[in-house]
C-alpha cells in the first residue's frame, strides 16, 4: 500500500516536472512576441534590437544563443544595415556550427536531466533562411562572390537532406533559396551553375 502511493505521488511530481519543463521552453518565445509584436509591426525595428540587447538573458536565456543571433541579424537587415545584419548572422551560423559539432555531448546531457538543458538548434528551413537572408546582405554590398559561398553552404545542407529526408517528404530543398543562388552566379559570369539553380528550384 505504502508503496502505492509512493508510485502515485512521483507520477504527479513527474507530471507536475513535465509541465513546467515545457511552459518554460514556451513561455520566453510567448515572452518574445508580447514584447516585440507590436514595435516589430510598427516598423522600428532598431528599437526592437536595443530591447533584446538590453534584455536578451531574460528573453532568450542561457540555450537560446542561436535564436538571440538569428533574431537580431534579421531585423537589422529589414533595417537596411546589412553589414551589421551580417555580424550577427555570420555569428549564428557559429553557433550552429559548434552545436552540431557538440550534439552527441547535449543529447547525453539531455537524457540525464531533462531537455531544457540542450541548447536551441535551428530548424533546417530556419538554416536556410539565415544564409539566405546573408547571401542577400552580400548582394546589397556587391559582394557576389561572398553570396555564393553561403549559397554553397546550404547546398551541402541540401545534399545531405535530399540523401537522408527527401523520401519521407520532409523539407530538403527550398526554391526561394535556390533563385538566390542563380542571381549569384549570374553576376559572377557562371551562367551554367546559374541555369542550373534555377533548374534544381
Amino acid at each position: 500500500m505504502e508503496r502505492k502511493r509512493i508510485r502515485h505521488i512521483f507520477g504527479i511530481v513527474s507530471v507536475l516536472a513535465v509541465c513546467l519543463a515545457v511552459t518554460s521552453c514556451t513561455t520566453k518565445a510567448a515572452k518574445r512576441q508580447k514584447e516585440f509584436g507590436k514595435t516589430v509591426d510598427d516598423g522600428d525595428y532598431l528599437a526592437v534590437i536595443d530591447n533584446i540587447k538590453a534584455n536578451g538573458k531574460k528573453l532568450y536565456g542561457e540555450t537560446n544563443a542561436f535564436l538571440y543571433n538569428m533574431d537580431i541579424g534579421v531585423l537589422y537587415h529589414y533595417s537596411g544595415l546589412y553589414d551589421s545584419s551580417n555580424v550577427y548572422l555570420m555569428k549564428a551560423s557559429e553557433i550552429y556550427d559548434d552545436l552540431f559539432a557538440k550534439s552527441v555531448t547535449n543529447e547525453a546531457a539531455a537524457v540525464l536531466t531533462n531537455d531544457n538543458v540542450r541548447p536551441y538548434r535551428a530548424k533546417p528551413y530556419e538554416l536556410v533562411f539565415m544564409h539566405q537572408i546573408t547571401a542577400f546582405n552580400f548582394m546589397q554590398a556587391g559582394k557576389f562572390d561572398e553570396a555564393l559561398v553561403e549559397t554553397r553552404k546550404v547546398q551541402l545542407y541540401f545534399d545531405e537532406w535530399e540523401r537522408t529526408v527527401a523520401k519521407a517528404k520532409k523539407y530538403h530543398t527550398d526554391g526561394m533559396f535556390h533563385l538566390f543562388s542563380s542571381l549569384a552566379y549570374e553576376r559572377t559570369g557562371e551562367e551554367s551553375n546559374s541555369l542550373i539553380s534555377l533548374q534544381v528550384g
